[in-house]
């Protein structure tokens, strides 16, 4: 085979794995909230042109319910006291005082301030996982 062959051949298979990428580009807008980006062209996929793609048929693997992680307790699992704080300050304006008291009196505490060592210092956190329940509890309050 010569070096034209070969180099034909290798720009035929960058053409047909360049329209097989605009193909899937194309099925994937809206899904991930994005929109397509045009090529370094500037030209958008054209569904016409589309060449047929064969696809392999590969088994799925199932999705157990329980798998999927919960987004409140994921949240929750990210908390910092500023993130409380924030949410406190939020609910407290929203005439949610008496609430949020009762959130940390449920919780052993007089207020979110106490979950700190030092006051000063917002990341001296004494007790993590007390804090999260705090927070997921005024989550609650805020829906």
């Amino acid at each position: 085979m010569s070096i034209e062959a070969l180099l034909q051949a290798q720009i035929d298979a960058l053409k047909e794995n360049t329209a097989a990428v605009l193909l899937l580009e194309a099925s994937l807008v809206g899904r991930a909230g994005g929109s397509s980006k045009p090529s370094a062209k500037g030209e958008k996929p054209k569904a016409e042109t589309k060449p047929e793609v064969k696809e392999e048929k590969k088994p799925e693997p199932e999705v157990k319910e329980e798998s999927k992680p919960d987004p409140v307790k994921e949240e929750a699992a990210a908390t910092s006291y500023e993130t409380l704080r924030e949410l406190v300050l939020k609910l407290a304006s929203g005439g949610k005082r008496d609430e949020i008291k009762a959130v940390s009196a449920k919780h052993g505490i007089t207020a979110p301030k106490d979950l700190l060592k030092d006051p000063a210092d917002m990341s001296s956190v004494t007790d993590q996982a007390k804090l999260e329940a705090v927070y997921v509890d005024l989550l609650a309050l805020e829906a």
